[in-house]
């Protein structure tokens, strides 16, 4: 794992760039696994270390997980529905339902097998993103509950 996607000549991260992270796990397999499934994060077992998007980091058994407390780290995903799908299939759990944040991105909170809170972010996606064809604004009172039920269905799996 090279983690040097985005750091300057030299190699050290640039200032201010988070560049390591260790997170709470019970059990570093299921954490891994975890993570591999829900994140697509590359995972070497045999240290227990990931390689996220601009971030590498491990897991640790010398630190207690934490869901109420400590900082959270918030994840960014395509798609949210499928991302707490897949978290829920592997032993997570949501913490809530998600919510719109100034009409840019849906955010939820997960909980992973160990119990660390794990925010996510995923982008609004457009009407057309929902019904596969281009929109014609005339029609959208007759759109409404097809298009509420799509969405419901896309942000809240539960």
């Amino acid at each position: 794992m090279s983690g040097d996607d985005h750091r300057p000549p030299g190699g050290h991260p640039r200032h201010g760039q988070i560049g390591y992270l260790q997170l709470p796990a019970l059990d570093v397999g299921n954490s891994a696994a975890f993570h591999e499934a829900v994140f697509g994060w590359s995972v070497e077992l045999d240290n227990g270390s990931f390689e996220a998007p601009g971030m590498i980091g491990q897991w640790t058994t010398g630190l207690d997980p934490t869901s109420t407390g400590g900082p959270v780290v918030w994840i960014c995903v395509d798609q949210l529905a499928p991302t707490l799908q897949r978290a829920v299939a592997n032993g997570g759990n949501v913490r809530g339902p998600p919510q719109l944040d100034n009409r840019e991105r849906w955010l939820a909170e997960i909980d992973d097998p160990a119990g660390n809170r794990i925010g996510i972010v995923a982008p609004v996606r457009k009407l057309e993103d929902y019904l596969g064809c281009a929109v014609d604004v005339a029609e959208l009172p007759s759109l409404k509950e097809r298009v509420r039920d799509r969405v419901l269905v896309e942000a809240v799996p539960l």
